[in-house]
C-alpha cells in the first residue's frame, strides 16, 4: 500500500507532516509563512497563513506542470491584395481561439501568475492532424467555420495557422500566495480553507474542490482549480441561507461540502456534481443531540463525517455516500449518529 501523509500545524504557525511509513513528525521546510490552517490532499497542500491570506503549496510530482497556450491567426483573401490580415466585420478575430469565438492575440496572452513562467517564445506549429504543413504553417478554407487543409485551393478564401507557447508551473515545493478577494487583502481577510473533489473529476482533466470562508462570514468557491492549475483562476461567492454565517467548512474526497455555522448548526451542500461544481443549495443537518449541542468543526470522508462540539466531545456519522449525493439531496445527511467517548 502507497504512503500518505498527514499534514498538521502547530501553535507556532509551522506545518509538520507524519507519513504512514514514519514514526515521528517532521517539519515542513519553514519559508518565512506561518499559518493558521491547512487542507491537504495527495500533492497539493491549501493553508489559511498568518496574515489571513490564502496560499497553495504543491509537491512530490514526478512530471512538471506544463501547458500549451494556443492562439490562431486568421486571414482572408481579398481581391487585388491576397490573403490579408484585414477581415470583414463579420469575421473572427485575426488571432482567436481555434472555434473563433474569443480574442487570443499574442500580447494579451500573459501568464496567470507569478508563478508560472514561459519556456520559450511564440512559435508556429508546422504539424496537423500529424500531417507535416510548409515552414510557415498555414492551411486553407472555404470560410472559417469550414474543415481546414495543408494545401491551399482554388476555392480558399481563408486560411490560418496555429501559434504555441509553452508555460510551466515553477513554484513546486514552495508556497504561493493565490489572489485576494479585493486589491487591500485586508478588507476580508480568510479564516478557513479545505481542498478535496478529487475523486469525482472524471472528465474533467483533474478538477479539485476548494472552498474557503472569510472573516465576514462568507463562503467562497475557487474556480477551475485542477492537477494542472494548481491555483485557480477566481473567488466566485455563495449565497448561505438568509441570517446564516459560516465558521468553518470542510470539502470531502468526493467532493461533498459540510459546514459549521457560527449558531453552531451544520449545514451540507447538495446536488453537488461533476458538471455543477458548485451545488445548488444549503441544506441544515440535526444537532448531535439536541439544540444546546453546537458543534464547532466536522471532517468530511468518503462513507462518514466526524465533528467536534463545544463540549468537546467527538461525534462520529456513518451512511454518507457522497457519489451518490451527486443527484440526491437526502444522501448527504445520512441517518445514523453515534457519540465516540
Amino acid at each position: 500500500m502507497p504512503s500518505s501523509m498527514l499534514f498538521a500545524v502547530n501553535n507556532e504557525g509551522r506545518v509538520f507532516g507524519l507519513s504512514t511509513n514514519g514514526t515521528k513528525w517532521r517539519e515542513f521546510p519553514y519559508l518565512g509563512l506561518d499559518f493558521k490552517t491547512i487542507s491537504a490532499i495527495p500533492n497539493f497542500l491549501w493553508a489559511v497563513g498568518g496574515d489571513r491570506q490564502i496560499y497553495v503549496h504543491v509537491h512530490g510530482l514526478d512530471i512538471p506542470i506544463r501547458i500549451k497556450e494556443e492562439s490562431y491567426e486568421n486571414q482572408r483573401w481579398l481581391p487585388m491584395e491576397g490573403f490579408s490580415a484585414r477581415l470583414l466585420p463579420t469575421d473572427r478575430w485575426q488571432f482567436s481561439s481555434e472555434d473563433g469565438l474569443t480574442d487570443r492575440h499574442l500580447e494579451k496572452i500573459r501568464v496567470p501568475s507569478m508563478a508560472w513562467q514561459w519556456e520559450g517564445e511564440w512559435k508556429i506549429e508546422t504539424v496537423m492532424n500529424g500531417e507535416p504543413l510548409d515552414h510557415d504553417g498555414w492551411t486553407y478554407a472555404v470560410d472559417f467555420p469550414s474543415t481546414y487543409y495543408t494545401t491551399k485551393q482554388w476555392s480558399s478564401c481563408v486560411r490560418r495557422r496555429k501559434w504555441v507557447r509553452i508555460r510551466r508551473y515553477c513554484a513546486m515545493n514552495s508556497w504561493c500566495a493565490v489572489a485576494p478577494l479585493h486589491k487591500d487583502p485586508t478588507r476580508e481577510p480568510f479564516i478557513d480553507i479545505s481542498v478535496g473533489g478529487q475523486l469525482m473529476a472524471e472528465d474533467r482533466q483533474g478538477a479539485l474542490q476548494v472552498w474557503a470562508v472569510t472573516a465576514h462570514g462568507r463562503v467562497m468557491w475557487r474556480k477551475d482549480v485542477s492537477l494542472t492549475c494548481p491555483e485557480g483562476t477566481k473567488w466566485i461567492a455563495v449565497n448561505l441561507p438568509s441570517g446564516c454565517e459560516m465558521r468553518t467548512i470542510n470539502c470531502g474526497a468526493t467532493g461533498l461540502v459540510w459546514g459549521v455555522l457560527w449558531s453552531g448548526k451544520a449545514i451540507v451542500r447538495t446536488k453537488i456534481t461533476p458538471n455543477s461544481p458548485m451545488g445548488e443549495e444549503w441544506v441544515e443537518v440535526d444537532s448531535p443531540e439536541d439544540s444546546s449541542t453546537k458543534l464547532m468543526q466536522v471532517s468530511v470522508g468518503q462513507h462518514s463525517v466526524w465533528a467536534v462540539t463545544s463540549d468537546k466531545r467527538v461525534w462520529f456519522r456513518k451512511g454518507v455516500k457522497g457519489i451518490r449525493c451527486w443527484n440526491r439531496r437526502q444522501e448527504p445527511v445520512f441517518q445514523d449518529r453515534s457519540y465516540i467517548s
